[in-house]
Order: C-alpha cells, then sequence, then structure tokens
C-alpha cells in the first residue's frame, strides 16, 4: 500500500512539473519573453506550447495575442506540420491587417516550394503581388514564382518573371537568363535562346551534370543561327 502511494504521489509530481513547464505560474508577458527565448533558440515544439497557453490567457483583441498567435503559427511552419496552411489561413482572417501578414506569406510561400508544392508557391507568392519589398526580396520573389509557373508549364505567366529577374544584379539573375532562353528555345525563337544562353557559358560547371545539355543546346542553337543565315 505504501508503495503504491508513493508511486501516486511520484505519478501527480511529475504531471504537475510538466503542466508548471508548459502553463508556468506567471504573467503572459513573462511566457511570451520566454516563449520568444525558445523559438529563437529553434525550439519550435516547445515555443509552440508556449504560444499556445498564452492564447489561452489573453484576449484575443490585443497585441501580444496577436504576436503569440503570429508566433505559433511560424513555429507549425518551421516544424512542416501538416495543418501549416490552413493556420496561416486562420491567423490571416483573425488579424487581416496585421503587420506581420508580410513576413507570414514569404514564410509560408517558402516552405511550399521547399517542399516542391510549387501549386501551393505560387498561391502564396501571388499574395505579394502590389506588396512593397526590398529590391533583392522582391528579385527572389519574382524568381520563386517564375519557376514555379515554369515547372506548372504556363510558360506565359513564367516569361515576365524571369525578364524582370534577369535583368537585375541578384543572385538569381543568370538562373533567371537560362530559364527566359529555355523558355524562347520551346517557343522556337532560336535566336532570342541562343542570346540568353551563349553569355552563360563562362558560368557553367564542366563537372555538372545538370547543366551539360545546355553547352550541347548552345552548340545545336549556334549552328542553327549560322545555317538559317547563310542560308538565302
Amino acid at each position: 500500500m505504501k508503495r503504491n502511494y508513493f508511486l501516486l504521489l511520484a505519478s501527480l509530481m511529475s504531471f504537475a512539473s510538466a503542466a508548471q513547464a508548459h502553463f508556468p505560474n506567471q504573467t503572459p508577458e513573462a511566457d511570451y519573453a520566454e516563449s520568444r527565448s525558445l523559438y529563437d533558440r529553434a525550439l519550435y515544439s516547445s515555443a509552440s506550447e508556449g504560444f499556445q497557453s498564452i492564447l489561452q490567457r489573453v484576449d484575443k483583441q490585443t497585441d501580444l495575442a496577436e504576436q503569440s498567435h503570429c508566433y505559433k503559427v511560424l513555429c507549425a511552419i518551421k516544424l512542416m506540420n501538416r495543418d501549416a496552411d490552413e493556420q496561416v489561413h486562420g491567423f490571416l482572417q483573425s488579424y487581416p491587417t496585421s503587420a506581420r501578414r508580410v513576413e507570414l506569406l514569404i514564410e509560408m510561400s517558402e516552405y511550399a516550394f521547399n517542399r516542391r508544392r510549387y501549386k501551393d508557391a505560387k498561391k502564396w507568392l501571388k499574395q505579394l503581388d502590389g506588396v512593397k519589398l526590398p529590391k533583392a526580396q522582391r528579385a527572389a520573389v519574382q524568381f520563386k514564382l517564375g519557376y514555379s509557373y515554369f515547372l506548372l508549364k504556363a510558360y506565359d505567366l513564367a516569361r515576365p518573371q524571369f525578364a524582370a529577374v534577369k535583368a537585375s544584379k541578384y543572385p538569381d539573375a543568370q538562373s533567371a537568363q537560362y530559364y527566359y532562353g529555355h523558355i524562347a528555345y520551346l517557343d522556337s525563337n532560336d535566336v532570342t535562346a541562343l542570346a540568353c544562353f551563349e553569355p552563360l557559358k563562362s558560368h557553367l560547371d564542366c563537372d555538372d551534370e545538370s547543366f551539360g545539355f545546355v553547352k550541347c543546346l548552345i552548340k545545336f542553337l549556334f549552328r542553327l543561327t549560322v545555317c538559317n543565315n547563310a542560308c538565302p
């Protein structure tokens, strides 16, 4: 009997300790600071529990609730939760004018793009149209949107995205130039395709098999252009 009592006491103490970890007996503001610290250290699961605890104790209309809700959604994205999409929609419906809206759209588009869910990525990236972004970030968004369209074979929609990026000085410029040329090649616009591919020769790695076919394509298009110019 005494042994059972000690086992029960140990279980209760363990439960109380766990409850204190997730629902600490302190102010929501203090819990928010701790949860932010966990988030900043990439401890997203624990941070999410902390933010959820705060949401259960504060008024939904407060800034603390909005920030906690946003970070809880960000945790879901970082953890690649299956309901991350729904959580983002839920936040945007609850706080349609939130200053964190753009941040969530970018994070969600990155999540979908990195998981090769290009239909979803396109959906989130399109919502950034008309949003003022730093130039480098805008170029990255345009490239990802163009690439998503490209893989979905929506070439007419991909073309202007790549055109804008290839004219820039940002890291995706050369890749955008390649895909712009590839679309021109698919459209049988050999002169434009060659003009895009030719400058890329010096940037291609001979050991990179993924770009090996581009070198062959350059040679083919060059011969085709020479032939066309030579024919009356």
